[in-house]
This record gives structure tokens, C-alpha cells and sequence, in this order.
């Protein structure tokens, strides 16, 4: 733990002399995520770096690699209370972000109470089923692939929604937004496990005479 901490601490100190070497215009705040956010970071983690500007309309993610270490730098326009409200599923990220640089110190009493949204019984409600809903996307994708009679196509999109099913188990039961514990539940809970409920029967079975449900 003590070792995942000075990990961490190195990680933001290296985010903040990347920031003051290549400073960002109009930033309004910057926070780290992942394993850095976390507190979980040890000596294979990168770093991600997420800094929200005002004005940008156009978001931009690319690597870059800042004394030694690999940085995976995302630059978007700081988001209103409105859009996460609206979308909180794609905002759940900010549950594990941890402060970069904070100029106006507007950033924590946000991230606060979006957090506190997202914890709200209204909240989770509504990210339970913004993200069933992309893992039923997947599933109609699947279908129509399979009728298609496109099998891999099929696999694809049945594996996008399994990963999907997956990171709602790891958020909503195991309030974790880590990957690393996508393969451990991933064969706690078997091919289709707790969360098949999710894909019909058909899927299933379909899966089984394709051949590409070996894949799982």
C-alpha cells in the first residue's frame, strides 16, 4: 500500500512539471485517472491525464512520452453539471479522478457534487440503464450479424457487450472502474455467468453452432 502511494505521488508530481513545461491554454482544471487516480498505481502503470479547457470543441487523445514515462494525454471542454447529469454513465470517471492543477480551486466541490449525483438513487438509476443500453446495442448488433451470416462479426460485437456487462458488474457490485479486475471476474462468473441475463438465448445458442463463442 505504502509503495502504491509513493507511486502515485510520483505520477502527479510528473503530471504537474509536464504541465508547466507544455502548459495547456485555457485550462480549467487537470486531474489524473486509471491506477494513478486510484491509488493503485505501481511501477507498470502510465499515466493518464485528463485536462479540461474552456472553448474546445473538438476533444484530442494522444500518447505522449515525458522523461521516460508514457502519458496518455486527453484535452476536451470542461463539461456542465447538465451534461453529466444527462449522460452520468460516460462521466463515471470522474469517481476515481485525483486533482492535477486546480487554479481557481473549482474542481473538487464539482467533481463532489457529481459524485454525489452519480451516488444518488436517481443517479444510479439512470447509469444502470444508459449502460444496459449500450450492452443491448451490442446484442442487436450481434443478432442482426448473425443473420447475416456473419459470424466474426457476430463474436465482435457478443464480446464488446460481454466487456460491457462486465464493467457494470465491476461498477455496480464491485464499485470499482479498474480493467485489471475485468479478468477476474471474467472467469469468476464463467462464459455468461451472473450477467447472461443480458443476452437471450438465441445469442447463446447461436453462439454455440457458429463456433465463435470458444472465443469467450
Amino acid at each position: 500500500m505504502e509503495q502504491s502511494k509513493d507511486v502515485t505521488d510520483f505520477f502527479i508530481s510528473l503530471a504537474r512539471e509536464f504541465l508547466d513545461e507544455w502548459p495547456q491554454a485555457n485550462l480549467v482544471y487537470a486531474y489524473a485517472g486509471g491506477s494513478v487516480g486510484r491509488g493503485e498505481a505501481d511501477v507498470y502503470s502510465d499515466l493518464d491525464l485528463h485536462i479540461f479547457v474552456e472553448g474546445e470543441d473538438d476533444p484530442s487523445c494522444e500518447n505522449r512520452l515525458f522523461r521516460g514515462h508514457m502519458i496518455q494525454l486527453q484535452v476536451q471542454s470542461a463539461p456542465t453539471d447538465e451534461e453529466v447529469y444527462e449522460n452520468p454513465w460516460a462521466w463515471r470517471y470522474l469517481k476515481e479522478a485525483k486533482v492535477v492543477l486546480d487554479p481557481e480551486d473549482r474542481f473538487i466541490s464539482w467533481m463532489n457534487d457529481m459524485c454525489a449525483y452519480m451516488d444518488s438513487p436517481a443517479g444510479k438509476a439512470k447509469m444502470f440503464a444508459q449502460a444496459k443500453a449500450e450492452v443491448d446495442a451490442f446484442h442487436e448488433e450481434a443478432q442482426a450479424a448473425l443473420m447475416e451470416g456473419f459470424p466474426y462479426s457476430a463474436y465482435l460485437a457478443a464480446w464488446a457487450g460481454w466487456i460491457g456487462a462486465l464493467q457494470m458488474s465491476a461498477f455496480f457490485e464491485g464499485h470499482s472502474l479498474s480493467d485489471a479486475q475485468l479478468c477476474q471476474l471474467l472467469q469468476k462468473a464463467g462464459r455468461f455467468g451472473r450477467y447472461g441475463w443480458l443476452f437471450s438465448g438465441d445469442i447463446q445458442e447461436q453462439s454455440r453452432c457458429t463456433g465463435w463463442h470458444s472465443c469467450y
